[in-house]
């Protein structure tokens, strides 16, 4: 079965908190209860696509 992905509000205000307010990715993880890997997975692919 696959995995669960994240939910679009979630992933808006992680790319925000990147972007606009310049927050590394372990504060984001902590902030949001994640790890650290997922919010540079994220990240990265939201570049990627830009």
């Amino acid at each position: 079965m696959p995995k669960r992905g994240l939910p679009m509000h979630q992933i808006r205000e992680i790319l925000r908190l990147h972007y606009e307010h310049g927050w590394a990715d372990r504060a984001i993880a902590r902030a949001h209860s994640m790890s650290h890997v997922t919010v540079g997975d994220l990240v990265r692919r939201f570049e990627q696509t830009s």
